[in-house]
């Protein structure tokens, strides 16, 4: 999960928007519900925005593999990007952007596919 600028202006009646890049892979052959959520904090840890997003993953064939004869099941990579509007209460500095794929909200009972990831490439909040 990667942000697509370093750096995203904050006006005071709203800012530049926070464009996110995931890129995930799945070598699952079955066809699986997925719902990426992403949630950005800013320098003082404080919650400015989430957004989220429902489909579905995989190859959706089902193919044998010989691991004795050394083949290896096929990865899928996909790339997905995600807009959350920037609040007018963030502060400047440097922000976090954490993100999970659930195969439901876990209010509804899902459970993560994966562990949390957060951005390795900085960006930051200027005025």
């Amino acid at each position: 999960m990667e942000p697509m600028h370093a750096e995203y202006v904050q006006r005071k009646m709203g800012g530049d928007p926070l464009d996110f890049s995931v890129e995930f892979r799945t070598s699952s052959m079955r066809s699986l519900p997925l719902t990426l959520a992403a949630s950005v904090y800013d320098e003082l840890g404080f919650f400015i925005g989430s957004d989220f997003l429902q489909f579905s993953a995989g190859w959706g064939e089902y193919k044998y593999y010989s691991y004795g004869m050394g083949e290896t099941p096929q990865v899928k990579w996909y790339l997905v990007n995600l807009t959350i509007p920037l609040s007018t209460y963030a502060v400047v500095g440097e922000g976090t952007v954490f993100g999970n794929v659930y195969d439901l909200f876990v209010w509804a009972g899902g459970t993560a596919y994966a562990p949390e990831a957060h951005n390795t490439i900085s960006f930051y909040i200027v005025s």
